[in-house]
């Protein structure tokens, strides 16, 4: 398998460990701070919230595939693996998962569910922040146990699709 394959297939598998908020517009009343992150409330119930943001979810991380392989292709062979995987997922999914945070803000929460949405997204955005102050990573799981926290918190609240692996 050549190097490229096998960074593709690891970032795959790092992606769906991710977990990712997602979204698009809602109507909202009240809100909820947790972290930084204010989150709004809908009229949205939470299988419709989910439905959405999974929805959304598939939408933005449809992207990411095509932008990881022409990263590659650009500066795969300039860069020694370890500053190639880190540097390669903050130029191209650390800006995917910021739009997803963005998403599902604008879409707001189920009422009385403020809080934890805002709790998701702050744990996300956290560990965003800290994958953009890394400068190699030895492997892909290097990045992805950022995320362990935040998936939870997802998995919990009951989305799938936007904690899984991208389909190739």
């Amino acid at each position: 398998m050549n190097a490229r394959l096998t960074i593709l297939l690891a970032t795959a598998t790092a992606i769906g460990a991710i977990a990712a908020g997602c979204g698009g517009g809602g109507n909202s009343s009240t809100s909820a701070s947790t972290g930084g992150i204010t989150v709004t409330t809908s009229s949205l119930g939470k299988a419709a919230f989910i439905k959405k943001a999974e929805a959304a979810c598939d939408a933005e991380r449809g992207k990411l595939i095509p932008e990881i392989d022409a990263y590659f292709k650009k500066y795969g062979s300039k860069l020694p693996e370890p500053v190639l995987i880190v540097k390669m997922l903050q130029a191209t999914l650390v800006p995917i998962v910021e739009a997803e945070i963005a998403d599902v803000r604008k879409l707001g929460a189920p009422a009385g569910d403020e809080e934890e949405i805002a709790a998701m997204l702050a744990a996300q955005q956290k560990a965003v922040e800290r994958v953009k102050k890394m400068k190699r990573a030895p492997a892909t799981e290097a990045v992805e146990s950022n995320f362990v926290g935040a998936t939870k918190l997802y998995r919990a609240y009951g989305f799938d699709a936007c904690t899984s692996s991208p389909n190739f």
